[in-house]
C-alpha cells in the first residue's frame, strides 16, 4: 500500500504538475517574447503611417515584414486582421488579442488608436511615442535587473574570496610567530 500511494503520488507529479509547469514557461516565454518584439513593430507601423498608408494598410504591410523575423507577433497581428474584416473595431480587437496573447501592449495600442481618433491627433506620433516608451520600460527593466544580480553576486563573492583571502594575509604572519616563538628559550 505504501509503494502504491508513493506511485500514485509520483504518477500525478509526472503526469499534471510537470506538464502544467512546461506549459507555464512556455507561455511565459511567448509573452516575454511578444513583448520585446512590439516595439519593432511599433515603429515599423510608424514609418508605413508617416508614408501616408492608412492603418489597415500598414498593419498589413508591417504584418506581412514581421512574418519571418517575428512569427509569433505576426501570427496575433494576423489575428487582428482577421477579427477587422469581420466588422471589429481597431480597439476591440486589440483588446481581444491582448486578453489572448497575454501582452498588454496590444491593448494599450487599442486605447492609443482610439484616443487618436476621438481626439484627432496625428496616429504616427502617437504610435512612435508609445514605441519609445516601451522601449524605455524595457531598458528600466533590465538595468533593475542587472542591479538585483550585481547584489546576488556579493554574497557568493564574500563567501568564496575571503577565506582566501585570510589564509593569503595570516599564513605567512603565522609562520614567522611560530617561528618565532620556537627559538624563544625559556632562559
Amino acid at each position: 500500500p505504501d509503494l502504491m500511494v508513493l506511485g500514485l503520488l509520483l504518477g500525478f507529479v509526472a503526469g499534471v504538475l510537470l506538464p502544467l509547469s512546461w506549459l507555464r514557461s512556455r507561455a511565459g516565454d511567448r509573452i516575454q517574447t511578444l513583448n520585446i518584439d512590439f516595439s519593432m513593430m511599433l515603429d515599423l507601423l510608424q514609418l508605413s503611417l508617416m508614408g501616408g498608408q492608412s492603418l489597415a494598410s500598414g498593419w498589413a504591410k508591417v504584418t506581412d515584414a514581421v512574418r519571418d523575423g517575428m512569427p509569433q507577433l505576426a501570427a496575433e497581428m494576423r489575428a487582428v486582421n482577421i477579427e477587422i474584416s469581420v466588422g471589429r473595431g481597431w480597439s476591440e480587437a486589440l483588446e481581444a488579442t491582448a486578453k489572448r496573447s497575454g501582452c498588454e501592449d496590444f491593448a494599450f495600442l487599442g486605447r492609443l488608436l482610439e484616443q487618436s481618433e476621438r481626439f484627432g491627433s496625428d496616429l504616427s506620433q502617437a504610435v512612435g511615442a508609445h514605441a519609445d516608451s516601451i522601449r524605455h520600460e524595457e531598458f528600466q527593466a533590465i538595468e533593475e535587473k542587472a542591479h538585483r544580480e550585481s547584489v546576488r553576486m556579493l554574497f557568493p563573492m564574500i563567501l568564496l574570496l575571503l577565506p582566501a583571502t585570510l589564509l593569503l594575509m595570516l599564513g605567512p604572519m603565522t609562520l614567522i610567530l611560530l617561528e618565532a616563538l620556537d627559538s624563544v628559550t625559556p632562559d
